[in-house]
């Protein structure tokens, strides 16, 4: 079982850390951050992409789109 660390520790254990540790350490997490968001991206295209071939969705302009949402 893995061990979950509290946010509170995890801060109090990037104080032990060199500053350059700790830029490396924001740039890790910027790139991982990054990398979570794309995953996410791909996920919410590959929904869109097999509810559109199903039929449950429309194809429509930005005006249409409007328009439907705040009529």
């Amino acid at each position: 079982m893995e061990h979950a660390l509290r946010f509170g520790d995890v801060v109090e254990a990037a104080d032990h850390l060199t500053f350059e540790e700790q830029e490396e350490l924001i740039e890790i997490v910027r790139k991982r951050m990054i990398a979570k968001r794309r995953g996410d991206l791909l996920l919410d295209i590959q929904d869109s992409e097999r509810e559109y071939q199903q039929g449950q969705c429309a194809v429509m302009t930005a005006d249409e789109t409007v328009k439907r949402l705040f009529p």
